[in-house]
């Protein structure tokens, strides 16, 4: 062809490669303002927010670890601050993962009501669509307002979305609202959503979509709230949260376990380890056991042992909004899919190595005491037991049987991985 064709042709191709890829911005806290046009490393700008309003649908922003605490967004529909606000359907994605990247919120100090929520709270994202990845967002907090109105929801995350933004790899802590403490709204992937307060309804999160993700620790109220399709919570864990798993809300391949009581309401929990008795007609083909068989849940420990009803449990075709089990991976990011069959909750497979429980039934102590986790087998640990002034402690039991007598001291040798109860009786 003739050589102004050959441009021709050149430059529509250049024009629709442009066009079909968007650019990416740059953001550095170490950097010290925002002036740079944000489109290198050197010239990146200070804040998330800087490079959200510089860049178009389908930009890229990549940013480098730091705490992103400046700043604040009125949100479009609310009186409420923000760190963050977004609503361009962007992908945010950390360069270092989210103990590394923090954007940080703000307490109402004026507001002594419930936990720094207040009209003078910031909250840390305001997101309605796009991709967050690799992010923690802690210290939050939402209107103090105890009626259900949009100013009140969502400490850490708010959207008016369950399906956007969706969020991989993130941890949603220490985090306050009325509604939603840790999240309102949003699809998680991979996320830890932990430690987060809500006086109302959905400590952890309210009306979002839960995948493989862990929802432990949360205070105050229900851990996931208004969830009430059992295609929105699928394969997580739900433990240790001062009150019930689920508030009006359903789940799949999950475990409910060490939580407060309470049940769902009237919506479904199908295939899945609980140790409470579901609301009745709405539980199908679950586990009911008093103990799910992690590892060290005290210490945020939720891996299965090898005894645990959880593992080789799950259905692979219950796998909600979601891809199917093949397609994805666990909490720590490994395949989904490792025994015989997928395992219900979020952390797939048996941990390799043991777990010690000791305690003293009767007057006395036993050295050491506590949880052990013991990683590398086999391996042997040596109990003392000392009654106190009066008393007597006569032997040792294990899993509940009577030892051989050996004294004072017993020596528990481990071969095989699992949990094992230790007591001096």
């Amino acid at each position: 062809p003739p050589m102004n064709a050959k441009r021709l042709y050149l430059g529509i191709c250049l024009g629709f490669c442009l066009t079909g890829y968007g650019a990416t911005y740059y953001v550095d806290k170490a950097r010290p303002d925002d002036s740079g046009n944000g489109l290198s490393w050197d010239t990146a700008k200070r804040t998330i927010q800087a490079a959200v309003d510089a860049a178009s649908a389908s930009d890229t922003i990549l940013v480098r670890p730091g705490v992103y605490d400046e700043g604040t967004r009125i949100s479009p529909d609310s009186y409420l601050y923000n760190r963050l606000v977004c609503t361009k359907n962007l992908t945010i994605e950390s360069t270092d993962g989210a103990a590394t990247t923090i954007i940080m919120g703000a307490r109402d100090a004026t507001d002594t009501s419930y936990q720094g929520t207040g009209a003078a709270a910031v909250r840390c994202v305001y997101m309605t669509v796009g991709t967050l990845k690799g992010f923690t967002l802690t210290g939050g907090a939402s209107g103090s307002e105890t009626t259900d109105v949009i100013h009140c929801r969502g400490g850490g995350l708010y959207s008016p979305n369950a399906s956007t933004p969706v969020l991989y790899d993130c941890i949603v802590s220490n985090n306050a609202a009325r509604r939603g403490g840790g999240a309102y709204g949003g699809t998680f992937h991979r996320s830890l959503i932990s430690g987060n307060y809500a006086s109302q309804n959905g400590a952890g999160v309210r009306f979002s979509r839960l995948y493989d993700s862990l929802i432990v620790f949360n205070k105050d109220s229900g851990a996931v709230a208004y969830s009430q399709s059992t295609n929105d919570v699928v394969n997580c864990t739900i433990a240790r949260n001062t009150h019930r798993a689920l508030e009006q809300a359903a789940a799949s391949n999950s475990i409910l376990a060490e939580n407060g009581t309470g049940t769902q309401g009237n919506y479904h929990i199908i295939n899945s380890v609980v140790d409470f008795m579901p609301q009745a007609n709405y539980f199908t083909n679950c586990v009911i056991t008093a103990n799910a068989r992690f590892v060290d849940p005290a210490n945020g420990n939720f891996r299965l042992l090898a005894d645990s009803p959880a593992l080789d449990a799950g259905d692979p075709a219950l796998f909600g909004w979601t891809t199917a089990p093949a397609g994805r991976t666990d909490f720590y990011g490994n395949s989904r899919i490792q025994g015989a069959q997928l395992d219900i909750g979020a952390i797939e497979g048996a941990y390799a190595g043991a777990s010690v429980a000791a305690t003293v039934s009767g007057s006395g102590s036993l050295a050491p005491s506590g949880t052990h986790v013991l990683p590398t087998l086999p391996t042997q640990l040596v109990f003392t037991a000392t009654a106190n002034s009066g008393a007597a402690l006569r032997h040792f039991t294990v899993n509940g049987a009577k030892m051989p007598d050996s004294g004072d001291t017993f020596t528990l040798n481990i071969t095989r991985p699992g949990g094992y109860t230790v007591q001096a009786v």
